[in-house]
């Protein structure tokens, strides 16, 4: 299968988990998931927000469960942040 094709059953398998669960409760757990991986790595906001091509102030909010994101932006920053989606959905729906 090729990159583009795992994204796709990625997607579909973080759809599916997020029908179950209360939107603004996921979005605050993926920033909390997603802001304790950063601060174990010591890295900074602005650096992961210039290595996804968005401003720190809207990482923030993400981090804070403030702002929707989606799922392209969602798999960018496990990349990034060299986390598994799958690890998080295990985790926490």
């Amino acid at each position: 299968m090729d990159k583009n094709g795992l994204i796709l059953e990625k997607e579909k398998e973080v759809l599916i988990k997020m029908k179950t669960i209360d939107t603004n409760e996921c979005h605050s757990m993926f920033g909390n998931y997603i802001k304790t991986a950063r601060m174990r790595k010591k890295v900074s906001q602005c650096a992961v927000a210039e290595a996804l091509g968005i401003s720190q102030s809207y990482l923030s909010y993400i981090e804070m469960g403030k702002r929707e994101i989606d799922l392209a932006l969602a798999f960018k920053l496990c990349d990034v942040l060299e986390l598994d989606m799958r690890d998080f959905i295990n985790k926490h729906m």
